[in-house]
Parts: C-alpha cells; structure tokens; sequence
C-alpha cells in the first residue's frame, strides 16, 4: 500500500487523526483519488466486522424484540401466563439493548467531547444521534411506567 506509518492500524492515533481530517474535510475532491480510495477500502476491511457485529446486529436483534413484543405479546397479556412470561423477557431484552444504544452514544459523545474543542456540539449537531438516542429512551420510559404500573 503506502509507506505512511501505522496508518493500516486502526487504534494508532496517527491513523486516527488521518481518518478525522478526511471525515472533517470539505474538500470532496480528496475522495476521488485512488491512494485515498484505496486507503479507506483497507480501513473498512477491518471496520466492517465490527460494524455489522456491534451495531448492525443488535438494532437487528432490538428491532425484531419490538415487533414481536408489540404485535404478539402485548395484546394478549390477560390470556395467559405464557405471554406474561415472554412479555417479562422480552421487556429485559429491550431494556438491555436500549441501556448498550444509550451507553453507546455516550461513548461517542464523550470520545468526541475529548478528542476536539467543542466536540460535544459535534454530536448535537448530528440529526443522527438523535434518532439514535430516541427509540431506546422511550422505550426505558415505557418500560419504567409498565412496571410502577403493574407493581401497584
């Protein structure tokens, strides 16, 4: 590839800074050369699998929890007590995974917040994050609710 130090090592700070200064740039012209191409397809070797294992996966995982807790749990609740039971674990579920979306986010806004000035204005800036965060905390509201409801 090219004789630029560390830069195929995803965790090495020199790598790092790289790849903020070509997310940061306003030049899109960079993007059309192929030494720049053929960086960030040998950067995404090694991100995809983390990708699609660490956030592709659970919002998989989360999304069908949802579906399934909502079309088929709750509105048969009073039937029995196999869908209480699988209401129960699949409120856990839900939860877990709304706590890792929550926690992630915060991880990226804190890693933001420490590597530029000013970057937790980065993070609201984005749309994104947002919808990131709005799903799982809803979801943790309802779920509180549901229980100091049902508790009294």
């Amino acid at each position: 590839m090219f004789d630029i130090p560390d830069l195929h090592m995803p965790n090495k700070q020199s790598s790092i800074d790289f790849m903020n200064a070509l997310a940061f740039s306003e030049d899109i012209s960079l993007f059309s050369s192929k030494a720049i191409q053929l960086i960030i397809l040998e950067r995404w070797k090694h991100i995809q699998p983390v990708l699609y294992l660490g956030k592709l996966l659970p919002y998989i995982v989360y999304f069908v929890a949802f579906q399934v807790w909502t079309i088929y749990t709750i509105p048969y609740l009073e039937d029995g007590q196999g869908y209480r039971t699988a209401n129960m674990y699949l409120l856990i579920l839900l939860t877990l995974l709304s706590l890792f979306f929550i926690l992630t986010a915060l991880r990226l806004l804190y890693r933001l917040s420490t590597s530029y000035d000013a970057g937790y204005k980065i993070f609201f800036k984005s749309i994104w994050n947002y919808f990131d965060l709005t799903p799982p905390i809803l979801m943790l509201i309802y779920i509180g609710t549901s229980i100091k409801s049902i508790q009294s």
